[in-house]
């Protein structure tokens, strides 16, 4: 059976991040640093200023009347 050393190596990192016990710590950390996450995003959805992205809207809907 032939080898693949160069392999090995990010095979082995990958493994430890998505599979080991250190990954799993590290993606809920990661995931739940800022608190929870459905009440994030509800938060950033609701103060996100959209005024800015109704009026390039507005534009293009006055320029086809015209």
């Amino acid at each position: 059976m032939r080898r693949f050393p160069f392999f090995e190596q990010p095979i082995s990192f990958a493994w430890d991040m998505a599979m080991s016990a250190f990954g799993t710590r590290q993606t809920l950390y990661e995931r739940f640093f800022f608190g929870d996450p459905a009440r994030f995003a509800t938060t950033f959805y609701h103060r996100y200023d959209r005024e800015a992205c109704a009026q390039i809207v507005r534009q293009f809907l006055d320029s086809e009347q015209q």
